[in-house]
């Protein structure tokens, strides 16, 4: 099409199937714009390692530039190997709106982790770090290497440092 300039100038539409795009080994397939800065890329390949799917914007610089919404169910992120999330200019916040009574867990299971609990009542707030089955002396270690340590607690509050025996 090289006269029309509407978001419909091409428009692929099925009311009743579905609609396929296939590319052979060692090809792309893209769907961006004209100045190739944001796009969507599935680079097809016959070698695993050459193989993958981006998702870029170079120039957006909205905090959603690339958003994943999932308005009725979840979002799952799994892969074989390492999961990175990084950034290079700001912050990094994670449940930053989770709803109360819900849980955000780092770690595995009955094993190490941490669990952040935000509730609608104080009482039932809570922070735990768990080792359930770590045997070495810093199974849970705090470590300051320039600077101290401060653990505080509410006024009738209790502070317990000890071993299982209670003694410290």
């Amino acid at each position: 099409n090289t006269y029309g300039n509407d978001n419909a100038s091409i428009a692929l539409t099925s009311t009743a199937g579905g609609i396929t795009l296939k590319v052979a080994d060692e090809k792309d397939l893209t769907l961006g714009n004209a100045g190739g800065d944001a796009y969507f890329k599935v680079a097809a390949s016959a070698t695993a390692g050459n193989e993958d799917v981006r998702i870029v914007n170079t120039n957006g610089t909205d905090a959603a530039a690339i958003a994943l919404t999932a308005s009725a169910g979840g979002i799952d992120v799994d892969a074989a190997g390492a999961v990175a999330i990084d950034s290079s200019a700001g912050s990094i916040s994670m449940g930053a709106i989770l709803a109360d009574g819900q849980t955000l867990k780092l770690g595995k299971n009955g094993a190490t982790e941490m669990i952040f609990t935000p509730h609608g009542t104080a009482a039932n707030e809570t922070v735990t770090l768990t080792n359930t089955a770590g045997t070495d002396n810093a199974a849970i270690a705090l470590t300051s290497t320039a600077g101290g340590i401060t653990l505080k607690v509410a006024d009738e509050k209790d502070l317990t440092l000890g071993n299982a025996g209670g003694c410290l």
